[in-house]
């Protein structure tokens, strides 16, 4: 979905924003369990591991400093 529309539709920017968060951790969690897939079945995945697990400690230690509940 978009997020400029429920943006219109809420008029809350602290709800899409978590709302945007929620989607990233989501897509991240998405990106783990294909690697796990790969590696489990033997084939040849990128390496998005890395890359993964640093957004996601970021958006969550940032919404624990916030006090954002996902």
């Amino acid at each position: 979905e978009i997020i400029e529309f429920k943006f219109q539709k809420s008029n809350n920017k602290e709800l899409s924003m978590i709302d945007m968060l929620q989607e990233v951790i989501k897509g991240c969690n998405d990106l783990e369990k294909e690697q796990m897939e790969h590696e489990r079945f033997g084939y040849e995945a990128p390496k998005y591991q890395e890359s993964i697990l640093n957004l996601k400690r970021y958006i969550l230690d940032r919404c624990r400093d916030e006090k954002i509940d996902l």
